[in-house]
Order: C-alpha cells, then sequence, then structure tokens
C-alpha cells in the first residue's frame, strides 16, 4: 500500500561541467568511479549509459527471469484476467495479457545487452498502468537523472492547453516561458505521450499528464527519472515575451555513496550491482532510498568538479506549502490543518506513518482543533498522496463520518493455489484478522475464508475468496469515542476534496468512502483540457506484496513458489480486490471516478497550493 518517501539528493545545479558528456574511456563504470574518488557526485550520461550496456544479454538469463515473473504473475496478480478487458469509459490504457506480452520479448534476437532486455520488461509491465504493480533491476537502477529544467502546464486564453517552464536552475530568467517544442515536437504531445506510454501510476490519462510535469515520483516524471533517458539530452525552444530561442539541457546522473562504493569497473558493477550478493529485501530497501532522497532536492554549485552545497531546496514540487494560512497542528509526514480565510484545511500527505497512539491522539487533537476554530467549511487536500496503511484511512474516515459506521471497502482475493500456500505460511496476512463483510463474524479456518466463489474476468472463469474487511472496527471507534471529546460540526455538504488524481492506494479509500458513502463533492487540479472530467482517486486496487517475500517459502521441491530472479531484481504485486459499495459487481481498481468539478493550475497557484484550496472551497454547496 505505498509508494515510498525519497530519500536521494537529487541536485539543482548551476551545471558548468569540467569534462565532456563523451566517455573517456569505453568503460563507462570506470569513468564513473574515477569521478567518485575524485569527490565527483554529478556524473556524466555517456558514461552511465555504456555502463549500464557493457552487460551482454544472457539467454538463460532472459528466460529465468521470464518464467519467475509469469509464475508470480499467475500465482499472485489479482488483476491477471481483468487486465485482458478493454478499459473503462473513462480511462485511457490498454488491455494486456501480461503473461503473453512477456513470453513475446523472448521471440526477440536482436537485444545486444542485458539493460535492454531488462527495459523492455520494465516496459511491458508498465502498461497495466498499476502503480502497486512494479518491477525493478538493481543494475539499472543504480542512477538518477535530472535536467535542471521542470515544467508545467496551463490553459491559454484561447482554451488550448500550454507547457511553460516551472523551474530553470541554470537560467532562472526562462521560467514562465511558454515551451514550444521538445526537441522538434511540439512540446504538448511530447509530454502528451509520455504520460500515455511511460507513467504506470493511474488508468487516467490526466493523472498520468500531472504526475508527468511533477517531481513527485521519479518513475513517473519527464523531468527527473530512475530510468535511463533515451537520449543525452534535450532541446526545449522557448517564446520568452515573443522572443523565439533554443534551450539545452543534458541529462546528470546522480547516486548514493552506498551504491557507488560497490563498484570500479564494469565487472564490480555486474558481480556487486546485478549478481544476488544481497538479499532482495535489502536491495529493495536501498533503492527506496535511492529513489526517494532525491526529493530533499539540494542547491549546489559544480566548480572544479567539487560540489558546494550552498542551501536547502525548499520547493518546487512542494507547492502544497501554502501562503496566508494560520497553522493549526501538524503531525509530522501525516496531516495538518490550516485557516485559510474563513475556511479550514485538511492536507493528508501520506498513509504510509508509523500509527500509533500519539499519533492518532494528536491527530484527533489537530480535528478538535480546527472545529474550535470556528471554521464552517472545509476542503480536505489529498493531492500527491500515494497511500500507506488500510488502517489509517478507516481511521480518517471514522473521524470524519461518524455516523456511517462502516469505513471499509469490501476485499476479496483470486484463489490459487500459490496464493492458498502463501496465506497457509502467513505471508500474505492474517486471516484470523478479518472478518465476512457481510456480517462482521471472523472467519473460522482458511477453508471457510476460501469459500466457494467464481466469477469471469476477462473471459476466464476464475475463483475469487469470500468477501472480507479487516477486523479493526472495534478497536478504532473505541479509540475514536475515548479521545474524540467534542462531535465535529461539519456535514457533507460543508466538505469538499481536492486533488491532482494522485490520490493512490489507501489515499483513495478516503477519497472513495467520502464521495460514494456519504456524497462529498470533488475538486481535480490540472490534468487535460477538453478532455473527460480528471479522476480524484487512483490505484485503490488493495494490498500487495514483494517477490522478496514470496521467496521466503521457495524451496527445491516447491512447485507452487517460483525460483527467485536470476538478479538483483523484484515484482510487487496486489493480491486483493477492492468493492464499491455504490456498485457492489464493480472493482474500484476499473471504476472511473470522476470529480465533480476541474480546475487548473496558473503561473500562481503552481507555486502556491493554498490558491487552490481557495478555489475549492468555492465549489463547497455547488453540487
Amino acid at each position: 500500500m505505498k509508494l515510498y518517501k525519497v530519500l536521494f539528493i537529487l541536485i539543482f545545479i548551476s551545471f558548468e561541467t569540467s569534462r565532456s558528456q563523451i566517455a573517456n574511456s569505453n568503460d563507462g563504470c570506470a569513468n564513473i568511479h574515477n569521478d567518485y574518488i575524485k569527490g565527483i557526485r554529478l556524473f556524466n550520461y555517456t558514461d552511465v549509459s555504456n555502463c549500464y550496456k557493457s552487460i551482454p544479454f544472457d539467454r538463460s538469463v532472459a528466460n529465468q527471469t521470464i518464467q519467475t515473473i509469469n509464475e508470480l504473475f499467475n500465482g499472485f496478480y489479482s488483476f491477471l484476467d481483468i487486465a485482458r478487458e478493454p478499459p473503462p469509459n473513462g480511462f485511457n490504457f490498454s488491455s494486456i495479457n501480461i503473461t503473453s506480452e512477456l513470453n513475446r520479448l523472448l521471440n526477440n534476437n536482436t537485444y545486444g545487452s542485458l539493460f535492454q532486455f531488462m527495459t523492455d520488461v520494465r516496459n511491458v509491465t508498465s502498461q497495466l498502468k498499476d502503480a502497486h504493480a512494479k518491477f525493478v533491476t538493481s543494475c539499472f537502477t543504480t542512477f538518477a537523472f535530472f535536467s535542471n529544467f521542470t515544467l508545467y502546464s496551463v490553459v491559454g486564453t484561447n482554451g488550448t492547453q500550454i507547457i511553460k517552464v516551472r523551474n530553470d536552475t541554470i537560467d532562472p530568467s526562462n521560467n514562465n516561458c511558454e515551451v514550444i517544442l521538445i526537441d522538434g515536437i511540439q512540446a504538448f504531445k511530447v509530454i502528451y505521450e509520455f504520460a500515455r506510454d511511460s507513467v504506470f501510476i493511474s488508468k487516467d490519462i490526466g493523472v498520468r499528464f500531472n504526475l508527468a510535469l511533477d517531481l513527485v515520483d521519479a518513475e513517473n516524471s519527464f523531468s527527473y527519472r530512475m530510468n535511463l533517458p533515451p537520449t543525452l539530452n534535450i532541446t526545449y525552444r522557448l517564446n520568452c515575451s515573443n522572443n523565439i530561442k533554443d534551450v539545452n539541457r543534458v541529462w546528470i546522473a546522480m547516486s548514493l555513496p552506498e551504491i557507488l562504493n560497490q563498484f570500479n569497473d564494469s565487472k564490480s558493477f555486474y558481480k556487486n550491482r546485478c549478481n544476488i550478493t544481497t538479499t532482495n529485501q535489502t536491495m529493495i530497501s536501498l533503492y527506496q532510498r535511492e529513489f526517494h532522497e532525491t526529493k530533499n532536492l539540494l542547491h549546489v554549485k559544480r566548480d572544479n568538479s567539487i560540489l558546494d552545497v550552498t542551501q536547502e531546496y525548499k520547493g518546487d514540487h512542494d507547492n502544497w506549502q501554502p501562503t496566508n494560512v494560520t497553522v493549526i497542528g501538524v503531525v509530522q509526514d501525516f496531516i495538518s490543518f490550516f485557516i485559510k480565510d474563513n475556511f479550514g484545511v485538511i492536507k493528508i500527505f501520506s498513509e504510509q506513518i508509523t500509527f500509533n497512539d500519539s499519533v492518532a491522539i494528536n491527530t484527533i487533537k489537530g480535528f478538535e482543533n480546527l472545529a474550535n476554530s470556528g471554521v464552517k467549511k472545509i476542503v480536505i487536500d489529498l493531492s500527491n498522496n500515494f497511500g500507506g496503511s488500510i488502517a489509517v484511512s478507516a481511521f480518517i474516515n471514522l473521524i470524519l463520518f461518524p455516523n456511517n459506521p462502516n469505513p471499509f471497502f469490501d476485499y476479496d482475493l483470486r484463489v490459487t493455489d500459490s496464493i492458498r500456500f502463501a496465506l497457509e505460511n502467513g505471508i500474505l496476512f492474517n486471516i484470523n484478522e478479518t472478518a465476512f463483510s457481510s456480517i462482521k463474524t471472523k472467519f473460522q479456518n482458511i477453508n471457510d475464508f476460501i469459500g466457494n466463489n467464481s466469477y469471469s474476468r476477462g473471459n476466464v472463469m476464475g475463483r475469487y475468496s469470500n468477501k472480507f474487511v479487516p477486523d479493526i472496527l472495534s478497536l478504532l471507534t473505541n479509540f475514536i469515542a475515548q479521545y474524540l471529546r467534542i462531535p465535529l460540526p461539519w456535514k457533507s455538504k460543508d466538505i469538499i476534496i481536492l486533488t491532482n488524481g494522485v490520490c493512490g492506494s489507501a489515499c483513495a479509500l478516503i477519497a472513495r468512502h467520502a464521495v460514494e458513502n456519504n456524497n462529498v463533492s470533488t475538486v481535480a487540479v490540472g490534468g487535460l483540457v477538453n478532455s473527460t472530467n480528471l479522476s480524484y482517486s487512483s490505484f485503490p486496487g488493495g494490498v500487495y506484496i514483494d517477490s522478496s517475500t514470496i521467496f521466503k517459502l521457495n524451496s527445491p521441491n516447491n512447485t507452487l513458489i517460483p525460483k527467485p530472479f536470476p538478479l538483483n531484481a523484484y515484482i510487487t504485486l496486489p493480491f486483493t480486490e477492492v468493492y464499491s459499495r455504490k456498485q457492489p459487481d464493480k472493482l474500484l481498481e476499473f471504476l472511473y471516478s470522476p470529480a465533480n468539478f476541474t480546475i487548473f493550475y496558473d503561473e500562481q497557484s503552481i507555486q502556491d497550493q493554498s490558491i487552490l484550496w481557495s478555489k475549492a472551497a468555492s465549489y463547497i454547496g455547488k453540487t
């Protein structure tokens, strides 16, 4: 249920390269090491490209990778069959038989490097447009890439969508210039196609468009990437107050010291980054650190190849940071409470938190303080929230809507022999901590849990478990009753939800509960002009598991659990489904959820989220 918080130090730079982007030798890995020991921390794109491509294609590695990943999909992926169906109205993605498409890669006889093959595996899995289904290799996520040039989108006076410069960290005079062309192609077309093909976080193309322009997620951003960009540089043609000019920006590569210390040439790069020399769990942890530390963004300058950190960078994608507001309460990394003008704001950043009594009590105090302030209207900002714990979402749902005592949606899972084995061995969850969704009594045993249900998905008849919910309702309601000293004054008509569509997983369960079960209105920001209304939530697909956990059950005589990947790699897969309450035969993952209202960024609101709060508040009571 989580996409992690970034650790890596993405760097904003005035970059004056001290050596050419042409590699000094054929061993890019060695060049990188030589730079690193000199104190250089920003690396040459060509060296990284050569380093990655130095590993030759290995047919046996390819065969084992596809065998393992397909066995994982067949055994554990909840949406294996329904992914074959055409997208519902409102969504933009292609139906896919994922295992067939992965097998097709093995028929390609043109691979020159393992990098090319693994990139294609990643690209095929990303076609699912499922944020919970993600394939990562240690080798080829060693570096993150930044171009010192970020973008945003506004709507012009003629109603067309315009791409503009958000932050050129080399030449700030380009900020807010219109971007006409990117590498000779219409700028909007480039970003749209990147969102359509390369962003996988949502089934809504408008949400993917928002993510492509943001820095919040390096796996889905046009300007900041965990995957090797296809070319050394990007050329932007700008219109700056009728002054037309071309700006070229080179991709800069960055990594963590823990990673850079692992190799000094291509041979040691393969041995220590690609071979299975550490546990997959260690690899996952390091990748999550590398992926996320770049969001701490530092201003640096490059002087004679030595980095000089000058000041901490506070903004760019952190545009939720408001101005002209009163702070009522803050629970670090989770939730904040504000007053803006005559309305209140509840900003929920993530549900991926350490959820203990202290956090819960301070959250309740924040709600109480906001209620005691006397505000009559509330904006709940769920933008750029990738989710977390189901318990946290249920906790918020019960506080906001005490008259609707069921804060959960119904879950089930696709029953396979592998799923049953995993349940019996306790690596998915404890069925004793779940209950029948209809009667709320606990399951007696695994057969009671699995039941005897068959549904057709993608023209495939499959077995599915009985519907269930977490058995924590009384725990949460008793806790809230103990610490919430006053009734909150707001009704559904007094509340509106604001998102940019990037409200996923546990966040989506908050938004969907508010809308489906309590008739709260929604405002979405951004997306595409002249398109269907932007979704207010994404990927509410349920609980996921990573392959490293599954591999713990692997043994020589066990055919239900696949062999580990032959190289350092992992995949995450959702193994549960979540059902709509309004349309109980529909899965939330495949149910289009358009916002009631849509607004778009402008030159001011892209820098100050509180402007969007005011716009959202103006729609309260309008539905």
